[in-house]
């Protein structure tokens, strides 16, 4: 059996500090890894740009199809879309971000370069997992709202 407690924290006294070398074969192997991401990381912050200016035109459409017939368009038109707009422009941004830090690492090889990057992915994860927790609040509020609806219905 093993000596080693899990619930025990941790000493530095096992491992010492890294050598120079050590940590300049970490901070490379760090680029190259990045370096892979950042093809996917662009590719997808492209698509949510492209996606963000199909719904731009289409709102744009629309209203101008609204204002020519006369009429105020409808409600999805006027609050959901420019959200959704938003849904999609934002995390764009945050990842196209990550994609420059990445690129701003691999010219740099600089530790800070990497810290740089590795907060912009933590901006952008942390925006994505708000906004999903909002809509699963969202979605609970919806639910119950129909429940007590049917229920209410259903006595009458």
């Amino acid at each position: 059996m093993s000596d080693v407690n899990p619930y025990q924290s941790p000493s530095g006294e096992d491992k010492p500090w890294p050598e120079a070398s050590q940590t300049d074969q970490v901070l490379e192997e760090a680029v190259e890894i990045l370096a892979q991401t950042k093809t996917w990381v662009r590719f997808i912050a492209g698509l949510g740009f492209f996606i963000t200016g199909i719904m731009l035109v289409f709102l744009v459409a629309s209203a101008f199809m609204g204002l020519a017939a006369g009429a105020p368009g409808p409600i999805e038109l006027i609050i959901l879309v420019p959200m959704m707009i938003l849904c999609y422009f934002i995390p764009s941004l945050l990842l196209w971000n990550y994609g420059s830090r990445i690129d701003d690492f691999q010219n740099s090889r600089h530790s800070v370069s990497l810290i740089a990057a590795l907060a912009s992915q933590r901006t952008f994860w942390r925006y994505l997992g708000a906004l999903i927790a909002l809509g699963l609040i969202l979605y609970l509020g919806l639910i119950f709202l129909g429940l007590f609806a049917v229920s209410i219905l259903s006595v009458g």
